[in-house]
């Protein structure tokens, strides 16, 4: 989506979005797919392993509980993680909400290639970062928004001839793009959210609900393994309250609502290169000083430990 939709990742492409994120997507599956029968197949029983992919998505809440609301968060959910959980997970295909609006610009797979897909992860791997809002399309509240879309898409894309690029299969009528076929209107956040570093919404009852959908919707065998959560921010302090509220979501997640949740990782060991943002954003719960590659523990990195080493908050 990001490498072949707005080009701010690599390879940095956004000359046809509305076929690229598709074909390129289709063809993850198949790699995905081909890798783990190859394992299944060869080396699984002999190394007791775990073969899996790992899915990256926010939660998408709904703006109110009207209907028309609750469908345009769902279609969000099916264009950003039933895209590629629906196969794997569900009946070998795309969720319907895909099919119907993309046609023939969505490719099909085969009979074989269905039954290739379906169960081919012994875990739901997870990297979630925030929560949005969505629900119908709305102009007046596209246009509220617009400037915050704007602004972002614009630091992540590194260049003004970029963001003019990636803007503009979304501005012209005449042309497709994965980012209109969607359909639903995205929200402001409620008032007093607090944000990372990369303008992401701290939302930790968010994870709760996605949670809660994967369950719901798909009931992976071997349950969910969060593979990244974490924030970039200036404010060490920030880092172990922000913990604090995703891993006691995550606890109610398991305890009280019966999600299957196996594993937790924390995003990241150190400061690391970010994509487009290059040394800018840390995500670290050690420090990198990146003159002199002296590492320095952050306070938050002794609380995770004692966290992981009692297994309790």
């Amino acid at each position: 989506m990001l490498g072949f939709g707005l080009g701010n990742h690599a390879p940095g492409r956004c000359v046809d979005p509305g076929t690229e994120v598709y074909s390129t997507s289709h063809h993850l599956l198949l790699a995905h797919a081909h890798a783990y029968r190859l394992y299944e197949r060869k080396y699984k029983k002999k190394q007791k392993g775990m073969c899996g992919i790992t899915l990256n998505s926010e939660w998408w809440d709904p703006v109110s509980t009207h209907p028309d609301d609750i469908a345009g968060a769902l279609r969000a959910m099916d264009f950003t993680l039933g895209i590629y959980a629906a196969p794997i997970w569900g009946d070998g295909d795309y969720p319907k909400t895909l099919r119907e609006t993309c046609g023939d610009r969505l490719p099909k797979f085969t009979e074989s290639e269905k039954k290739m897909l379906m169960d081919s992860s012994d875990f739901f791997g997870l990297n979630h970062y925030s929560t949005r809002k969505a629900g119908r399309m709305d102009i007046g509240v596209a246009l509220g928004t617009l400037p915050r879309e704007v602004t972002s898409l614009y630091k992540s894309v590194g260049s003004f001839g970029r963001f003019v690029a990636a803007i503009k299969p979304m501005v012209n009528p005449f042309q497709k793009s994965y980012f209109k076929d969607g359909s639903f209107g995205v929200y402001p956040d409620p008032p007093g959210t607090e944000y990372t570093s990369m303008r992401w919404a701290i939302a930790p009852w968010g994870l709760r609900k996605l949670l809660n959908y994967i369950n719901d919707t798909w009931k992976p065998r071997g349950g969910v393994i969060i593979t990244e959560n974490g924030l970039a921010v200036e404010d060490d302090c920030a880092r172990i309250p922000f913990f604090q509220g995703y891993l006691g979501e995550i606890r109610k997640a398991i305890v009280e609502d019966g999600c299957d949740v196996q594993g937790y990782l924390a995003w990241s060991f150190m400061d690391n290169f970010e994509w487009s943002f290059g040394n800018d954003k840390r995500f670290g719960l050690v420090h990198v000083d990146y003159d002199t590659k002296k590492r320095t523990k952050k306070d938050v990195a002794d609380w995770y430990a004692g966290v992981m080493e009692s297994n309790s908050l």
